[in-house]
């Protein structure tokens, strides 16, 4: 509360500041910044509470609670519009609220696409500059792996990633739409290759989310 004469304002404290600007750091995008736990929608559209959103959400808050003691990461997978960025985002802010640091947010095509611009001579950042933040933060979330088509180098890039930090035992949370096993769509394996899939098996405990879009939902 500020007193000026006659009048009195608020403004935000410095804490609350400084949460703002770490979120702005750590890469997400502002309409992430209020996900939480407690506003994931586990019953979307008000209906019966889905089971694999209610255990997603279990998931992620403990894998939140328990960091940096954490011995693996989380691949959070399932159809679009169902959650899976929410439950990314609600980790990210659970621990810049907790005063964690170096917690990195990339959508992975807006990462590639970095990565091309590094190499034009008008850049301001070489390759380097794009990977390291990547490369080392103690927890890198990847949102939307697979939505680049699959090309030789998207795979070599990021086959250099996940492999740099798994040899560091640096955790990653990764969302995907792509889905093994299922015959009638485009699988993981066919998006990321096999060598990439079998790495993420060892990286990451697999999240499955069985949903319907709830922007559909809404819209109905």
């Amino acid at each position: 509360m500020i007193e000026q004469g006659d009048y009195s304002y608020v403004r935000p404290c410095a804490c609350t500041v400084s949460l703002h600007e770490n979120r702005i750091a750590s890469g997400l995008p502002e309409r992430y910044h209020l996900c939480t736990f407690e506003n994931f929608q586990v019953n979307p559209g008000g209906g019966k509470k889905n089971p694999t959103l209610m255990a997603a959400r279990t998931v992620a808050r403990d894998f939140g609670g328990k960091f940096p003691a954490v011995n693996t990461g989380l691949l959070i997978s399932g159809p679009a519009g169902t959650g899976k960025t929410h439950l990314a985002a609600a980790v990210l802010n659970t621990l810049i609220n907790r005063g964690e640091h170096g917690i990195l947010f990339r959508d992975f095509r807006e990462l590639l696409q970095d990565i091309r611009s590094s190499y034009s001579p008008d850049s301001k950042v070489n390759e380097f500059g794009v990977l390291a933040p990547v490369l080392n933060a103690r927890l890198l979330i990847i949102d939307d792996l697979g939505a680049e088509r699959p090309t030789e180098w998207a795979d070599s890039q990021f086959s250099y990633i996940l492999n740099y930090r798994y040899n560091r035992l640096l955790p990653v949370i990764i969302t995907t739409n792509y889905l093994d096993g299922r015959i009638e769509e485009e699988s993981l394996s066919e998006r990321v290759g096999a060598r990439m899939r079998s790495r993420l098996f060892e990286m990451c405990r697999e999240v499955r989310i069985e949903a319907e879009d709830y922007r559909k939902i809404n819209i109905g």
